[in-house]
């Protein structure tokens, strides 16, 4: 394989972080969202909530629209003060910022996971492929329907890349 054909690791990063966006494309688009189980009964509601909250220009403390009242920001999985969810919510519908919030964090898991991976001196295609093993093994795609869970796993490889860094 020749210098040219070879892709460059900044292609390879790119490719990585999109690779959810790509096969998730109707939910990348907008035709298709993440509903079912927790997501159609806790985390959605949330997310209109906060949507809602944001356009408006406040924080979303309280909803008398929820259960019989429900203090919203004090629940930690809607993160109200988490900066992606805070442009997202109040730039989109809470439908698309959904799909959108899930798509980046299993991209940003991906792309940390190549770099935690080529941080040990593995192969480029080796990280690679431990990426989009990550991004779609068991675990992860049990875990679609919790978007709290996904944000937090989509945190843990870069947290790895940083310790190693750091031992560096």
């Amino acid at each position: 394989m020749s210098q040219r054909s070879r892709l460059r690791p900044q292609a390879v990063s790119v490719l990585l972080f999109l690779a959810p966006f790509i096969l998730y494309f109707p939910v990348a688009l907008g035709q298709q969202i993440f509903f079912d189980g927790d997501i159609s009964l806790f985390y959605y509601p949330l997310r209109v909530e906060l949507a809602r909250a944001l356009s408006e220009g406040r924080l979303p403390f309280w909803s008398p629209g929820i259960m019989m009242g429900f203090p919203v920001f004090a629940e930690g999985q809607i993160e109200a003060l988490y900066p992606l969810n805070q442009v997202l919510y109040r730039l989109l519908p809470a439908y698309r910022a959904l799909g959108l919030e899930m798509l980046f964090h299993l991209g940003w898991m991906t792309l940390g996971m190549y770099c935690f991976v080529r941080q040990l001196r593995a192969s480029r295609p080796a990280a690679a492929l431990a990426a989009l093993v990550l991004m779609t093994n068991g675990y992860i795609m049990g875990n679609l329907l919790f978007p709290s869970v996904l944000a937090t796993m989509a945190w843990l490889p870069w947290s790895l890349w940083l310790y190693e860094r750091t031992l560096a």
